[in-house]
């Protein structure tokens, strides 16, 4: 009798608990729907990674879901709302990038790319090549991959400054086979992809976990509740970044000549992320990550290629505006500070002879 009350109270138990997860994923997926993101997989035939082709959706930050954006994945597998043609024989501008050129935090129609692409209208192609969590080592490899198949007239290189830490391949993000250089041997390898399988798959298409992942962001949270603002802002341990500074500047000397050596048919230009949390906190002159701003401008114009350094723009619309490139929610560019990169970008690029 005992063993079939326990029996009883366990079905009782379990039958709760499904009714209770499918009431939150109905919670999660109307009320408060959680972040859609694309999907990702590694491209045997380009050998690259990249988005499912043809897909679309919305993903949404923060835990009210207060900030959605519209993405919407291309014939060619990324995040832009025209195709790309190999065979067009317009002059082709290639932007590269990581989560900033993906984009994260915005429609497709609001990111930097798509305003130039606007701007330019008919007279260039404007094709981004965004993927979250890429490093500098990492747009080297899609470079390469962007020049063999679109052979493109001016590359443009987005940095961020978390770029130079994880291009080392103890410091790269595991599973997304990224590019990256091995410290000692300065040799290129490649982590392995880990794509969702089995147990992993369906939790990827749990409304809950995809609200508890994405959202709340617990992984993230759990490993940078401790670091500084200014460190956490930019989403990357400036601390340990600093402490292999040699490192990080031996690496980034290595791939910025492999970048100019094999791009000699098109024109590159930098662009790097300005000290936004610095500027905003109206703490400009104690720079925390002014070096890696510095190395970059110091390094990129050895080589003789334009390098725009957005501080000095996003200082000056800053102290006019006092209104912030990201939002309250994520430290990625909002709708107004990708349009400011732009307002800096387009007469940088006809100032220094790369378009007309």
């Amino acid at each position: 009798m005992k063993r079939k009350e326990l029996y009883k109270n366990f079905l009782a138990v379990c039958l709760g608990l499904v009714m209770v997860f499918l009431a939150l994923e109905l919670f999660f997926t109307f009320i408060i729907p959680a972040s859609n993101s694309p999907e990702s997989f590694y491209d045997e035939a380009d050998k690259i990674v990249k988005f499912k082709p043809n897909t679309e959706g919305t993903m949404t930050l923060g835990p009210w879901a207060e900030q959605p954006f519209y993405w919407h994945i291309n014939n060619a597998g990324w995040n832009n709302l025209r195709d790309y043609d190999a065979d067009d024989n317009r002059p082709l501008i290639a932007v590269i990038g990581d989560s900033y050129i993906q984009p994260i935090g915005v429609d497709i129609d609001k990111s930097y790319p798509v305003l130039l692409q606007e701007k330019l209208k008919a007279k260039y192609r404007v094709y981004q090549f965004g993927m979250s969590g890429a490093p500098l080592s990492q747009y080297l490899h899609m470079s390469r991959y962007v020049t063999a198949k679109y052979k493109p007239d001016i590359i443009i290189f987005n940095i961020v400054h978390n770029d130079f830490i994880e291009s080392l391949s103890c410091y790269t993000l595991p599973g997304r086979n990224y590019m990256a250089i091995d410290s000692s041997s300065k040799k290129e390898v490649f982590l392995p992809f880990h794509s969702y399988l089995g147990i992993a798959q369906l939790a990827r298409k749990s409304n809950l976990i995809c609200y508890l992942m994405r959202n709340l962001k617990i992984n993230s949270t759990l490993v940078h509740q401790n670091l500084p603002v200014e460190t956490f802002d930019l989403m990357v341990d400036m601390p340990k970044q600093t402490a292999i500074r040699e490192k990080v500047e031996e690496v980034t000397d290595l791939l910025l000549t492999r970048m100019k050596n094999e791009n000699p048919d098109s024109k590159l230009v930098f662009v790097m992320d300005g000290l936004r949390t610095e500027i905003e906190l109206k703490n400009y002159e104690n720079k925390t990550n002014s070096w890696l701003n510095r190395m970059m401008k110091d390094k990129v114009e050895a080589l003789g290629i334009p390098f725009l350094d957005l501080t000095d723009y996003f200082q000056s619309e800053f102290n006019k505006n006092n209104t912030s490139f990201s939002s309250k929610v994520d430290p990625h560019w909002n709708n107004y500070g990708h349009h400011k990169v732009y307002e800096a970008l387009y007469p940088f690029l006809l100032e220094n002879g790369i378009i007309e």
